[in-house]
């Protein structure tokens, strides 16, 4: 990703490598593609992610609280990416409409990043997220997982 000029900022480059996609990602979690994560669902490929952070970058002031909306948060890696990528007083609410999945990027947010949890960091919600999520709003970032 670096040589292909995917991955251009080291705030980016950080948050991917903070954030191990082995916790998310059951099986051949650090190839390039998308991988299936059960419940019909996929992990986006690693390619995506980081094209999702770079984009978010100009909108991103780590000295100012932030609030950050994952529609389709899947297994969680990328609320964790955004967490790690933003201020220490911001929140990244990942909106999910699969239970199963609800508890799938908890399970996984947990293995390495239970603090993100634990401090409210990271809410991950089961509802409908092509209505938004209007307790957590306004957003500074809204990404939209396989649009």
């Amino acid at each position: 990703m670096l040589e292909n000029r995917i991955l251009r900022s080291p705030q980016v480059f950080d948050a991917m490598l903070e954030t191990d996609r082995a916790d998310f990602c059951p099986r051949d979690p650090y190839y390039d593609c998308p991988q299936s994560i059960g419940s019909n669902a996929t992990i986006s490929a690693p390619h995506m992610h980081a094209f999702a952070l770079e984009a978010a970058i100009p909108f991103i002031n780590r000295e100012q609280p932030q609030r950050v909306l994952d529609v389709g948060s899947g297994s969680g890696y990328l609320c964790v990416a955004f967490s790690k990528l933003l201020g220490p007083n911001s929140t990244v609410y990942g909106i999910e409409h699969i239970q199963t999945l609800i508890d799938l990027a908890r399970i996984n947010t947990n293995k390495n990043n239970r603090s993100l949890l634990d401090s409210h960091k990271i809410h991950f919600i089961c509802e409908d997220g092509r209505k938004g999520f209007l307790p957590g709003a306004p957003y500074d970032i809204i990404h939209v997982g396989a649009s």
